[in-house]
């Protein structure tokens, strides 16, 4: 456990991010700004609170494990990720700003006439939340369970009453702000780690340089990485038995994927115009950019560090009479276990198994806790750790309070307030946000406890999600005339209904795999282009819509600013 003053310290952080929100509740309460910040936030302001949302507990942890265990697949996460941000800005969000609507829910709405299409969003955007809050939870509660010395589970439940908390006090003001503060802390809490771990193994600065850095006898650090990879049983980091056609619908089903995503849109109605608009969306690129450009080289020394350690090179392994303390710490967690399957007292390593998150070998180390397992291993000072947790908090709640945001924002004033209640109040629509926040928290914390998989494959669920339901139907909205709500709400219907039968068959039955060997991103694939084509067939197998879309698509081309 860390030394008492600096658990204080890591606690005290999270104290000032639950302060701040309870008074940003004593300034959010007229709706303009509980739903879009009253359009007085800067562009640079603006992009570091995107980038704070983009920048989740996923990339401070899940990446750098899945470089570790997966290696080339890492990077297309990144891309697919940053490709899915450049369409969105270039593609959508000028149009999207001019049309002024906020929400993915509220645009159907008035794009398509159609309460039931803003029913079929609402509930996708729920669906995508959840996923994406499991992965902050687990996240949460893996940080938890390593500097409280508490099971996994436990860590969970107590990252739980924290996001409640933290959530519900304020409104998308007081989340835009106090997201441009945590852009600051996640920024210092990774790159001083790095710093200090690329300066000990290699004696530079900085991470962006790590990979090619040289290491002593062992040559530049990627080939040492790849070396002891390759001595333990994983693959070759670039590999060659990779079936592409599938990686690259990954990489398109994230990138539509983050196109569509509900609470990323939303951002972008926190500042005037959308000129505006696009200027957030290049300086939120300019620091995304920067801050992933940090994680292959931190990914490598760690990985090369911690594979050193643990492995004794004269092919018989380690004793486990000599594993460093770190091993026993994370033992207490439940996320790193060692059996001694053929009794010698040796850890021993084999092929790794089909999934991401476990190495099939004796000592099996969850991949999303390896972060922060590396940093032990390099032996750096205990309060550099801590800045790294503390900075995977601060990822979390950011990410977290903006999905939770434009969520429960959809469902209490686009769906009940526009669709079925429209004499609610707005103090009764900002109560009912906040219960929804609650209730979306406890339903995930399930997903988070039972994970459908590591962070970074929970939350491209979510993302795939997005790009297969969402995306053709914000698509067909700003660029068809033709294609109206009969054959958009059937599109979504159908996408919606594949995913969650593939889902559900998956998780009760693994017979499926004999029918479709591939991936969730595939089968992703197949529903994305199925949205279409429904769309497109219904669509022009029913009347043409009447004037009143042509004006509606006119509003969107207009070039003077809402």
């Amino acid at each position: 456990m860390l030394p008492e003053h600096l658990l204080y310290g890591l606690l005290a952080l999270i104290s000032v991010f639950v302060i701040y929100a309870v008074y940003s509740l004593s300034q959010g309460h007229a709706s303009t700004q509980f739903y879009m910040a009253g359009g007085r936030v800067s562009p640079m302001t603006n992009g570091a609170a995107i980038a704070a949302d983009w920048i989740s507990a996923v990339t401070f942890l899940s990446l750098i494990g899945c470089l570790f265990v997966a290696g080339q697949e890492a990077f297309l996460y990144m891309l697919g990720w940053s490709m899915g941000f450049i369409l969105l800005v270039v593609l959508l969000i000028p149009y999207l700003r001019r049309f002024g609507q906020a929400t993915v829910p509220g645009f159907m709405l008035k794009r398509y006439q159609s309460r039931w299409i803003c029913v079929m969003a609402v509930l996708t955007s729920v669906l995508i939340a959840l996923f994406y809050l499991a992965a902050q939870l687990r996240g949460m509660g893996i940080v938890f369970s390593r500097f409280l010395q508490v099971p996994i589970t436990t860590a969970i439940l107590f990252a739980v009453i924290l996001l409640i908390f933290y959530a519900i006090m304020g409104g998308i003001k007081g989340v835009t702000y106090t997201q441009v503060i945590q852009f600051s802390v996640l920024i210092f809490t990774f790159m001083v780690p790095a710093f200090f771990l690329g300066f000990q193994v290699t004696g530079q600065f900085f991470p962006q340089t790590l990979p090619f850095a040289e290491v002593g006898d062992q040559g530049r650090v990627f080939d040492w990485f790849e070396r002891l990879r390759v001595d333990v049983g994983l693959d070759a980091f670039v590999s060659t038995h990779v079936l592409w056609f599938e990686k690259g619908l990954l990489v398109l089903l994230l990138a539509c994927g983050t196109a569509a995503l509900p609470h990323l849109i939303m951002r972008f109605f926190s500042v005037g115009t959308p000129r505006e608009a696009q200027l957030s969306g290049g300086w939120a690129l300019l620091f995304i950019v920067f801050f992933y450009s940090a994680i292959p080289g931190v990914g490598m020394v760690g990985g090369a560090q911690f594979l050193h350690t643990v492995k004794e090179y004269d092919g018989e392994g380690l004793y486990a009479t000599a594993m460093p303390d770190w091993v026993e710490k994370w033992q207490m967690t439940g996320l790193l276990e060692w059996q001694d399957d053929n009794e010698d007292g040796r850890v021993r390593y084999a092929q790794p198994d089909d999934t991401l998150g476990q190495l099939s070998s004796e000592l099996s180390l969850d991949a999303d806790a390896m972060a922060l397992v590396f940093l032990e291993v390099a032996s750096l000072p205990s309060w550099v750790i801590a800045l790294l947790a503390s900075g995977a908090l601060a990822a979390a709640l950011a990410s977290a309070a903006g999905v939770l945001m434009a969520v429960s924002i959809s469902v209490s004033r686009d769906l009940m307030k526009k669709c079925f209640t429209p004499q609610m109040t707005d103090r009764q629509a900002l109560h009912l946000v906040r219960w929804v926040s609650a209730g979306l928290v406890v339903l995930a914390s399930v997903f988070a406890i039972f994970p459908l998989g590591t962070l970074i494959e929970t939350l491209a669920i979510g993302f795939i999600v997005s790009g297969a339901v969402l995306f053709p139907a914000l698509v067909c909205g700003v660029y068809s005339q033709r294609i109206h709500a009969k054959g958009v709400f059937a599109g979504m219907l159908f996408a919606l209904l594949l995913m969650l039968g593939f889902l559900i068959v998956t998780r009760v039955s693994l017979s499926i795999g004999a029918y479709w060997p591939y991936s969730f991103a595939t089968f992703g694939g197949v529903a994305l282009l199925s949205n279409f084509l429904v769309s497109g067939v219904v669509s022009y197998l029913t009347q043409a819509p009447d004037d009143l879309v042509e004006q509606r698509m006119a509003k969107m081309r207009v070039t003077s600013s809402p």
